[in-house]
């Protein structure tokens, strides 16, 4: 994603498509938000500078509408919320003011050092980065965004003037003249300004002109500021009137004679899709105005076959009439097997050649090359297309100067961010729609169009890659006997996938060999152990743990399999596997990872979840001593697991790595020795976390396998344990006769084991589900029998929970006052966070019910500070809605509605909830509660 405060406020998409923002406040929001960016900001401090200070009774709801759209516009991860505040989340190359800021301090780093052309083609790809003379353009409403513009627009005219006199130094003043004097005239004080118009002046032989400007340059500064101009400038119209030898220029030119090269490969007939990226880059090349500050670069990145070199070809072909000076390629070998990257000064003298300049003539040294190319492109609008590009060291030599008006694509295995004068474009796989077009146009498209569905499998199979797909097309081309299914029953197998991927000289497998054998052996090492376990996605952590380094030595070997393509950067700290790159990892790791050390492998990532789990556990509800001790001891597992830093770090966590612990799970099913206890352990510890954020099916799938695990080995501690678990969330899902079933069987198991407390806590469970039905003899007899046990076993949670569900047994049989008075009871016996939270809920439930509204809103207020603070985000969004019925009640719609949308954000947060059903439910004037919240209540 890109944000540009360059001009008018803009944001586009990974494509390069502008995402519609229109309202003038929400854009002002988000400039704020830009402003303060990676900083949290109060909602108090946003309704202040928004609304200048003067904020009408309506803004509280109106900002967080802005708010609520400009999440769905830009991610719910983009802008994420802290309590009352709020802080935009931007990448350090997201945003162009950024961009703008590091390009031009390297420019005047370089400027600095003497590097007058580098310097000046940093500044001018810095200043490129404007769209209009200021930034912010069209908010200047805000006082912070007014101050910040200010900022820029001063970093600005200092990048302009240090461009200026790396051209000076250049010997561009001719052309520098008349540019000089308009800024002067714009910008009458600026003596730096003033003293470069009279440096280029001078150079041009017009001593008298520029002995003017400095007579025009005092006469304005005693007029306006009553001060004799600065030391600088009258030290430049002395060293004018003695002709100083310092002020001459510096002269050179190379001869040349005049060829039009016609080099372009012919772009692919089969090419498909990319319709976005080619429009976008034709636009950079071929800029709609007719002109750019400078030659545009554009390089095209991505993992072997995910087709870079179809789509530089079809964009060269594209645009290269525009550049009548010629058309050179050069393919640079950078990924070839068997090939050494070709070496820059071969490319050089190939080109010269090409273009006309005599075999003499041409230096042996690669600097010097290079600038006899750069002075050969100098005035001659060429097109010039470097395949396969290594990396930036090896394309550097081949760019143009920075005023010719020739244009460069290159494409690349790595992302070549270094190259600063360039426009990088990343490559993606293509869309399900974009795969079958490419398979209709190789094979045919009434061979695929009598089996679309099917067409379909097998481009998923292939991972929408261009290169499987089209190799997928080339067997079907040359056995014209196969149906696309037998295609997709070669295919389904996972472990032969990569050898049905291979026609010709086309496979994937060879494609990932290239790059692979390229990387460091401890680079390697993890991508093969990175084979092992088929996770979703992962963090650096987990990747540690695989390979059982440190951290920080990891993170280096993460980088470099990203900067390979052979890694993906998801945000948030998430990485990912394109799913052929994870079938070569486990290919790799078959050969190279023993067994006894591909199990240890697994080992330690399992015991890091299950030590991060039980590190989660107490930020969602108080743990006794057998959930924690549920499985090995902490002290004897192999890793120190993720710092959680609060409540909020530890739910985040747990919704980031739901998927990865299900299929942990699975390992640990499959794992001699420990495997049970491990199994066993994560079930436990993950009650608490996964039913705080609503994840009721993740809980079921970890606790059958538990379960099983349990039963084999015959732990009947773990199995009731497990029984009590299934039985709750079963129940939550209304699953009545399958929870009941598992209810039972829990109180059977605890009550053989002698575990009192887990006996205590299956007879509520069981009473629970009696009051459900309504048959409230039977579930107060339960309840009386645990809350006998937890009392005799001194356990005040225990006996708290008890009581809370008690009152909750008798609002569902109509009895309010015993409801209400049994949920004080409850919190007079005491409390430990979480629970204390439950109780407050259900207790502003029953005084909502009994007309109580002003006293149901403290409760439900308490429960959601402590919800909040314990990261129990689904619990929070219940607590939520119930406070905005709350004061709906109390004739308070508007902020009722505020609220009912907090309450929905959060739903959308963690997944229960598509922002579409959210704006579908709030399109009423009063919602109807969200379908999720019918179940799993606190």
């Amino acid at each position: 994603m890109r944000f540009g405060v360059l001009g008018q406020l803009e944001v586009r998409d990974s494509s390069g498509r502008p995402l519609p923002i229109s309202s003038p406040k929400q854009r002002l929001v988000l400039g704020v938000l830009l402003c303060y960016r990676d900083v949290r900001v109060s909602t108090e401090h946003l309704l202040d500078i928004v609304w200048s200070g003067e904020p009408p009774s309506s803004a509280r709801t109106n900002l967080h509408g802005y708010l609520h759209q400009l999440r769905r516009s830009l991610g719910s991860s983009r802008i994420v919320r802290y309590g009352s505040s709020y802080q935009l989340v931007v990448g350090p190359d997201e945003a162009d003011d950024q961009l703008f800021e590091d390009i031009a301090d390297a420019g005047r780093q370089r400027l600095d050092a003497g590097d007058a052309q580098r310097a000046a083609d940093l500044c001018r790809e810095a200043l490129r980065l404007w769209r209009a003379e200021r930034a912010y353009l069209d908010l200047d409403e805000s006082i912070a965004i007014r101050t910040e513009a200010a900022r820029l627009e001063e970093l600005r005219a200092n990048a302009l003037e240090n461009r200026i006199e790396a051209e000076l130094r250049l010997g561009a003043h001719p052309k520098l003249v008349p540019e000089l004097k308009k800024l002067v005239a714009t910008h009458p004080l600026r003596e730096r300004l003033r003293g470069q118009l009279m440096t280029a002046l001078y150079r041009c032989g017009r001593a008298a002109e520029a002995l003017e400007e400095f007579r025009h340059a005092r006469a304005k500064a005693i007029d306006e500021l009553g001060l004799e101009p600065g030391a600088d400038l009258r030290e430049l119209e002395r060293a004018i009137l003695t002709e100083d030898p310092a002020l001459d220029p510096p002269y050179a030119r190379a001869a040349r004679t005049r060829a039009v090269p016609a080099e372009l490969p012919a772009p692919h007939p089969s090419f498909t899709g990319r319709d976005q990226q080619l429009a976008a880059l034709t636009r950079r090349l071929v800029p709609d105005d007719g002109g750019v500050a400078g030659p545009p670069v554009v390089t095209i990145n991505g993992p072997g076959g995910i087709g870079k070199s179809a789509l530089a070809r079809k964009l060269a072909d594209h645009v290269a009439d525009q550049f009548s000076g010629g058309h050179l390629y050069a393919h640079l070998r950078g990924a070839t097997p068997g090939a050494e990257p070709l070496p820059p000064h071969a490319v050089l003298h190939r080109f010269l050649r090409a273009l006309g300049v005599e075999e003499s003539a041409i230096p042996t040294g690669t600097d010097a090359a290079a600038a006899l190319f750069r002075s050969t492109l100098l005035d001659r609008s060429c097109l010039i297309m470097l395949d396969d590009a290594y990396d930036a060291t090896q394309v550097r030599p081949l760019l143009p100067g920075p005023t010719s008006p020739s244009a460069v694509i290159v494409t690349s295995r790595r992302a070549l961010s270094n190259i600063t004068t360039g426009h990088h474009v990343t490559l993606g796989t293509l869309s399900p729609d974009e795969s079958y077009l490419l398979l209709s146009r190789l094979v045919g498209a009434e061979r695929i169009d009598r089996e679309p569905e099917i067409a379909y499998e097998v481009a998923r199979l292939c991972g929408h890659l261009p290169l499987a797909v089209q190799i997928a097309g080339s067997r079907l081309v040359s056995q014209p006997h196969w149906t696309l299914a037998s295609l997709r029953r070669r295919l389904d197998d996972a472990q032969g996938r990569l050898d049905e991927l291979a026609y010709d000289d086309l496979a994937v497998r060879a494609s990932c060999d290239v790059t692979y054998t390229a990387l460091p052996p401890s680079t390697a090492e993890l991508l093969d152990h990175l084979g092992l376990m088929d996770l979703p996605d992962f963090t650096v952590h987990t990747a540690a743990a695989l390979v059982d380094r440190p951290t920080a030595q990891v993170r280096q070997d993460v980088d470099r399999l990203i900067e390979a393509q052979l890694l993906t950067d998801t945000g948030a700290g998430r990485l990912t596997l394109h799913d052929l790159i994870r079938l070569y990892a486990r290919e790799q790791a078959s050969r190279s990872i023993s067994e006894p050390d591909r199990l240890a492998a697994i080992r330690r990532v399992l015991h890091l979840y299950l030590v991060t789990a039980r590190r989660a556990a107490p930020a969602s509800a108080p743990s006794h001593e057998r959930r924690a001790a549920t499985g090995p001891s902490t002290a004897d597992l192999r890793s120190s697991g993720v710092e959680l830093e609060n409540g909020s770090a530890a739910a985040r966590w747990v919704q980031s790595e739901q998927d990865n612990i299900a299929a942990a799970a699975e390992h640990a099913a499959l794992l001699s020795g420990d495997g049970p206890a491990i199994l066993a352990g994560l079930a436990a510890a993950l009650y608490h976390p996964f039913r705080g954020q609503g994840n009721q099916f993740g809980l079921i799938s970890i606790n059958q396998l538990a379960l099983t695990a349990a039963q084999a080995v015959g732990n009947s501690l773990w199995s009731a344990q497990i029984h009590h678990d299934l039985s709750d969330c079963l129940f939550m899902l209304d699953r009545f006769d399958e929870a009941r079933h598992h209810g039972f069987e829990a109180l059977d198991a605890y009550r053989r084991c002698g575990e009192r407390r887990g006996e205590a806590e299956a007879l509520m469970a069981i009473g629970y589900y009696f009051g459900h039905d309504k048959r409230l003899d039977e579930a107060v007899s339960y309840y009386e029998q645990a809350l006998a046990i937890h009392r005799d076993l001194g356990d005040v949670t225990g006996e708290v929970l008890t009581l809370t569900n008690l009152g909750t047994t008798y609002h569902r049989a109509g009895k309010l006052d015993e409801a209400i008075d049994i949920h004080e009871q409850a919190l007079r016996v005491g409390h430990a966070s979480s629970v204390e939270g439950i109780v407050r809920f259900r207790l502003a439930e029953a005084l909502r019910d009994s007309n109580a509204q002003e006293r149901a809103l403290e409760h439900v207020d308490a429960a959601i500070g402590i919800f909040h603070a314990g990261g129990i985000s689904f619990d929070e969004s219940m607590a939520l809605w119930l406070r905005g019925e709350l004061l709906h009640d109390l004739h308070r719609p508007w902020a009722a509605r505020d609220v009912w949308r907090h309450s929905l954000d959060l739903l959308c947060d963690t997944r229960r909830l598509s922002f579409e059903e959210a704006d579908e439910l709030m399109r009423s004037l009063v919602p109807s509660a969200p379908e999720a919240f019918r179940r799993g209540r606190p």
